[in-house]
């Protein structure tokens, strides 16, 4: 049996000076509140601005009813765990629990409450058991589980029940398939190798910088300054109305949507105007925060990563005409990835009917079939706020704008 160990840091609670608190206030009061929050992390991570804010409103969804969870997957060494753990050093310790090993019934007995938490499992793929209990969870808001126990009484039945309400995953997965039903209920992010980029990190690392835990700490401040208040989307409406509809699956890709946007707005929650209720309202910016993100968020809707799609572009790219072969090792030249991520992508585009391959190894050779659809189904923010919409701020498309 699998040993479980959980690095539960919620018995410690967060302290700090009012000086502290005050400049974290000023960090969600301040209009660059995205880029400060990438600063941070660039002391750290290089790169993948994108995938950094959708983990951080990952982890801000945890303050409401049903969180997104997300899946980082990759080859080993590309930097799916610093990835990670760079933006969890922005969230308030309180909340956070790395699990290091975890048998499909610890969730059930563990005596620590799971409701509004993130939930950390590093490489989870020799924990495929416990899928199931986690799409539950995720899904449903709490775990009930009937079982049978062995006490001073002899065997005896007992229900397990355990809210999960505002659970929030976060996991690397180095290889293999996500479970078909999960991966409808979370985000999963699949980066690359980037030659660039592993060569700016290896600069990083030489230059050997001194560790900024005291700006990490005023992040970790500001997010348990963040308020679980209830949020109204004013053009929701708009969107549902907008949004395909096409397969059952796209019902959930909404629910992440709508989430998303309430988490943008409650991070922003001490800029953003609240109603009679009290509640905030989600502005305009907070769609264009995740618009932005549409390539990422979109996945489960066209079954293919965004590295993939970029893989076929290549392609289609380097093609002068229709059925023309390319060479592999060029296209991976020109897209300056690995052996093992080209190879990820081409295993990826023949079963899905999009590619097909002649020869084997360095030799081998690509020709496009067919190119997958590549419009995304978050509404454009024209379609929805109209004639409304007031033109961005240079200063607000700075902050989204990282295409």
């Amino acid at each position: 049996m699998k040993q479980n160990k959980c690095e539960n840091k919620s018995d410690s609670k967060i302290e700090y000076s009012e000086e502290e608190k005050e400049q974290a206030l000023e960090f969600l009061k301040s209009p660059d509140l995205i880029k400060r929050f990438l600063d941070v992390c660039h002391t750290q991570y290089l790169g993948r601005d994108k995938e950094l804010l959708l983990i951080k409103l990952a982890t801000i969804s945890r303050r409401m009813r049903r969180g997104v969870s997300v899946i980082i997957t990759g080859t080993s060494s590309v930097g799916k765990s610093e990835l990670l753990n760079t933006v969890l050093k922005t969230v308030d310790s309180d909340d956070l629990c790395n699990f290091t090993g975890v048998t499909p019934q610890y969730l059930l007995y563990r005596s620590e409450p799971l409701e509004h938490k993130v939930v950390m499992f590093f490489e989870i793929t020799g924990a495929n058991e416990i899928f199931h209990l986690l799409r539950t969870a995720i899904s449903e808001g709490h775990l009930n589980v009937g079982t049978v126990t062995n006490g001073k009484q002899g065997l005896h039945s007992e229900d397990l029940r355990k809210s999960s309400e505002g659970l929030v995953m976060m996991t690397t997965f180095a290889s293999g398939k996500v479970d078909g039903e999960l991966d409808t209920r979370i985000i999963i992010i699949e980066i690359d190798h980037d030659e660039n980029l592993a060569k700016k990190v290896l600069k990083l690392k030489a230059e050997n910088v001194k560790s900024n835990d005291q700006d990490f700490k005023i992040w970790q401040i500001a997010d348990n300054l963040i308020e679980p208040l209830d949020v109204v989307i004013p053009y929701a409406d708009q969107l549902a109305e907008l949004f395909p509809v096409k397969e059952e699956r796209f019902m959930r890709d909404f629910e992440k949507l709508l989430t998303l946007i309430k988490s943008s707005a409650l991070w922003h929650q001490y800029q953003r105007e609240k109603d009679d209720n009290g509640s905030v309202i989600a502005s305009k910016q907070d769609y264009e925060n995740i618009y932005s993100l549409r390539d990422m968020i979109s996945q489960t809707v066209s079954s293919l990563s965004e590295p993939v799609k970029q893989f076929l572009l290549a392609i289609k790219s380097s093609t002068k005409k229709d059925g023309e072969w390319i060479d592999k090792e060029n296209l991976k030249k020109d897209l300056g990835v690995s052996k093992s991520t080209i190879n990820r992508h081409i295993k990826t585009s023949v079963e899905s009917d999009f590619i097909e391959t002649s020869g084997r190894g360095k030799k081998q050779k690509l020709k496009l079939i067919e190119m997958p659809d590549m419009i995304s189904p978050l509404p454009e923010p024209e379609k929805i706020f109209g004639y409304l919409c007031e033109p961005m701020s240079q200063n607000e498309e700075e902050h989204v704008n990282m295409d």
